[in-house]
């Protein structure tokens, strides 16, 4: 199995909070435009070939003031993600690109007031309140040397209003269609969890489609 099948990652995303940029006026209510979301993550793999992936948010245009409760890290991000668990079909290689097709799932973003995010546990990046799901078709990942891409679309599936520093917020305002990750994968394992044993660091960037 490629340790590059933590390409899950990308799906994470990442709900990726790319799809996040907008703006807010006087009465905190969101309009919807243009946004860009950067995120940090870890993607958890088996020898089987299932996997899942989580993290957190550094930035997300439309959305005022840190999003860090301190110095920003995994333990202090406000706003964090959870995909569900995803398996990966190993293709035949490319020349010197490996490849491996990821199933199609969704993937949740949260919003945790009291944050505590710790790499050895995946279950504190789905605590708090659940303000958006995302699905996501099936998609590439590609891997090339010492790192791995993975590029795909995530669609708005639920949106729940929140508060955050005196504004009101909304996924359905601020990505109403979706978003479109870019996610960098480094090959390098490291550790995992009880189920899935090996760890893979990512970043990357969200545009709206």
């Amino acid at each position: 199995m490629k340790y590059g099948i933590s390409a899950l990652g990308t799906l994470a995303l990442c709900l990726s909070l790319n799809a996040l940029a907008q703006s807010s006026n006087q009465q905190g209510t969101m309009v919807s435009s243009a946004v860009n979301c950067y995120f940090v993550g870890r993607a958890y793999l088996n020898s089987t070939g299932q996997g899942q992936l989580v993290g957190y948010f550094t930035n997300i245009k439309g959305i005022s003031g840190s999003l860090f409760n301190g110095s920003p890290s995994e333990e202090t991000a406000f706003f964090t993600f959870r995909s569900d668990v995803f398996s990966l079909t190993p293709l035949p290689v490319n020349g010197d690109i490996g490849l491996d097709a990821v199933s199609a799932g969704t993937f949740n973003i949260y919003y945790n007031i009291n944050p505590k995010g710790d790499w050895t546990n995946p279950n504190t990046f789905s605590e708090g309140q659940l303000v958006a799901r995302f699905s996501r078709s099936k998609s590439l990942f590609l891997q090339i040397g010492p790192v791995s891409e993975h590029v795909l679309s995530e669609t708005l599936r639920y949106s729940r209003t929140f508060r955050f520093n005196n504004q009101t917020y909304s996924f359905s305002r601020l990505t109403p269609d979706g978003i479109t990750l870019n996610q960098f994968v480094s090959n390098t394992p490291l550790g995992g969890t009880a189920d899935f044993p090996f760890g893979l660091a990512f970043a990357g960037n969200g545009l709206p489609f």
